[in-house]
């Protein structure tokens, strides 16, 4: 039995649309499509023999929304194809979208964290940002839950235009009281800002004050957007910044794995339901985009990647991963970067400074 490390399930499924949510989702009602789309996911996850993994990911769209008795089917075929370590199994959820019988489902197949799309506790800022809950539905959905059972992680959004800053702190502030394990805060983005008010500064960002308050919280940023208590950092989301491989099914899902020649394959399913399940369906590839990387590339991406992380990456243990020294082109850049103090690096340790940091993006353009 071959081991990867991790599996990502994409469920598309939502009630409505987010204007801000850049991940693949469709709103449908019909169970029957539903359930053929949960059927495809078997299909495809018998192309891949004898696989077992440490982690698995069930992500969206909103998983929750879906009814617990075709996660019940699901859950019980996949579990004969594939095998689990019980090492983290992670299910996304919407506030008031599931319901004791979901809770009933996802305990019976040892789901052992939570990631819970709160985003804020403000319900003029839940209607502006497009969620269909509001504040009291979040207290609602935790007392459904025993929260012994599982790791917490709660979603939040801000740098919202036209939302004021002390709105902001209130949600951190509720969230910081329900003391869940793990916290996932995200700089807004809207790829159509003309609707909201002029004049506003983009560029203004709480960035610093968000990580600032959550560490007097006793939370520990170890990603650019993610904060946990003591050794609570989301284990699965670890395997992609470690450049580790993992498998994704469902419609929109990527994969990476690395061949004996040491290259790097990297594909995405097609971001369409309706050619992901006709696609599997006749076993024909349904990929919307395949690469082959070879050693400086991957390189690239290690470096990229590993910038993310509080910790840095080690250049020493890069070399050894891909047996060849830091390419010179890299290490040029790097010492620019360096230089106008993005990045530090010491005893082959490089990490991004706060500033480094907050413009990641364009910093990450260099190493390309």
């Amino acid at each position: 039995m071959v081991t990867v490390r991790g599996l990502y399930i994409h469920i598309p499924f939502c009630e409505s649309k987010c204007p801000y949510c850049s991940f693949y989702s469709y709103v449908e009602k019909d169970e029957t499509v539903i359930e053929k789309y949960f059927n495809t996911l078997i299909k495809e996850i018998k192309t891949y023999n004898n696989l077992s993994f440490n982690t698995i990911y069930i992500g969206g769209g909103t998983p929750s929304s879906v009814n617990p008795k075709i996660l019940d089917t699901f859950f019980n075929s996949l579990f004969k194809l594939i095998k689990y370590s019980g090492e983290e199994f992670t299910i996304e959820v919407n506030p008031g979208s599931f319901n004791q019988e979901f809770i009933d489902v996802i305990d019976r197949y040892n789901i052992n964290r939570i990631s819970m799309g709160v985003q804020s506790f403000d319900n003029n800022v839940l209607k502006l940002l497009g969620r269909d809950h509001q504040a009291n539905d979040i207290y609602k959905s935790l007392e459904l839950m025993d929260l012994d059972k599982y790791r917490l992680n709660l979603d939040m959004i801000y740098d919202i235009p036209t939302v004021e800053d002390n709105i902001i702190f209130d949600t951190l502030e509720s969230i910081v009281k329900i003391n869940p394990s793990h916290i996932s805060a995200y700089s807004y983005q809207h790829e159509d800002t003309g609707y909201l008010a002029n004049n506003i500064n983009l560029d203004k960002t709480l960035f610093n004050d968000v990580e600032n308050k959550l560490r007097e919280n006793g939370y520990e940023k170890y990603e650019v957007s993610n904060f946990s208590k003591k050794r609570m950092e989301s284990k699965h989301n670890m395997i992609y910044w470690n450049m580790n491989e993992y498998i994704g099914i469902g419609s929109s899902a990527s994969s990476m794995y690395h061949t004996d020649n040491k290259i790097r394959i990297r594909y995405t399913n097609t971001a369409d339901i309706e050619k992901y399940i006709n696609g599997v369906e006749n076993l024909e590839k349904v990929f919307s985009d395949y690469e082959e990387l070879d050693i400086n590339k991957q390189i690239s991406e290690s470096l990229i990647f590993g910038l993310r992380l509080k910790d840095g990456i080690d250049l020493g243990d890069v070399e050894v991963k891909y047996g060849t020294t830091i390419p010179e082109s890299f290490m040029k850049n790097i010492d620019i970067l360096i230089s106008k103090g993005l990045l530090t690096c010491q005893k082959k340790k490089l990490i991004a400074t706060e500033r480094g940091t907050e413009v990641l993006d364009t910093l990450s353009l260099y190493l390309l």
